[in-house]
């Protein structure tokens, strides 16, 4: 009987800390799930400086945000980490595949990098939107870079060094983002051909890499905003 009562308990109800962690994923997920059905998405812009020209931006981080019911603006540290392994973290990586395209197709003189997860290369969906727009117009794969987390790339590392050897060829660049955080061995880097190697803050603190922007700097996209702060130089030439 008690075996039985077990069964039919829900998931993450077992004892009040996970009944109130699996409470709070079902929000979030829900959460996020009504921003995208509703276009209730934008991205924000965060500049990457050159390292040896703090004045000089080598590009731009698009970075997903969603609005809640109250329009509140949510970033993507504070959902990611819920929907990524679900569908709903492809469609978030639709979305933001999509307007960047739009952001590059508005702006000719940007350049900017879209974060994805290695989950997202076999979704149908993101690789239409992806040749959609190189459809509409192949140069502006020449000034789109993907972002793979290093634990992303690591968790599928074939399928990941495939799809960047295809994608390269029509001129989009790669960047392996958060590397230090995970267990990628330098030895693996070779591997990967990545075009921009983004070390992970923890290697970064109290080194010159990073350089303080002004808070008055003003967005190169007309209407729109980004955040400024500490940013990391690029590690190669732009």
């Amino acid at each position: 009987m008690q075996k039985q009562r077990m069964m039919n308990i829900p998931p993450g109800a077992d004892n009040p800390l996970n009944a109130a962690v699996s409470s709070r994923d079902r929000s979030t997920l829900d959460m996020v799930a009504q921003a995208v059905k509703h276009q209730q998405t934008m991205l924000a812009y965060q500049p990457v400086v050159v390292a040896r020209d703090p004045g000089r931006v080598g590009f731009y981080e698009g970075l997903i945000r969603v609005m809640d019911e109250t329009g509140r603006v949510i970033p993507a540290k504070d959902f990611m980490p819920v929907v990524e392994r679900a569908e709903l973290g492809r469609e978030i990586d639709c979305v933001a595949l999509n307007m960047g395209f739009r952001t590059l197709h508005e702006n000719p003189s940007v350049r900017l990098s879209i974060n994805m997860s290695a989950r997202s290369i076999g979704y149908q969906r993101w690789m239409q939107v992806m040749n959609r727009w190189l459809k509409k117009d192949p140069t502006l794969g020449e000034r789109l870079i993907l972002e793979i987390t290093e634990s992303s790339a690591m968790d599928q590392p074939e399928l990941v060094i495939d799809f960047m050897a295809r994608l390269s060829r029509r001129g989009i660049s790669f960047a392996l983002d958060d590397f230090g955080a995970g267990y990628t061995a330098l030895r693996y880097l070779k591997d990967f051909p990545f075009d921009v190697l983004k070390i992970d803050m923890m290697f970064c603190n109290g080194m010159a890499l990073l350089h303080k922007l002004g808070s008055e700097r003003t967005s190169p996209f007309p209407g729109r905003t980004y955040p400024t702060g500490s940013v990391t130089g690029m590690p190669r030439a732009v």
